[in-house]
């Protein structure tokens, strides 16, 4: 499980999250829970692995996106 909240003011999420994957770090099955301000948007997938699962804002500021990442076969766990 990877948590990003980084400080609004110096938000990169994608970049990061971009990163994660590119350098191969995310198991099969491993959750990304992104907090990040809801000007921020992030796509419904990163590279067709990484999905979003759920996205909810808070306090009309705050949003949370969680992400799951698919096995190579494309399924979750629970599938």
């Amino acid at each position: 499980m990877v948590f990003l909240d980084p400080p609004y003011a110096k938000q990169h999420i994608r970049l990061d999250i971009e990163t994660l994957i590119e350098k191969d770090l995310l198991a099969d099955h491993a959750v990304v829970v992104a907090e990040h301000e809801t000007g921020v948007e992030l796509p419904e997938s990163f590279h067709e692995r990484l999905n979003r699962e759920k996205y909810r804002t808070y306090q009309g500021q705050t949003a949370v996106s969680i992400y799951i990442c698919r096995s190579e076969k494309g399924s979750v766990s629970g599938e």
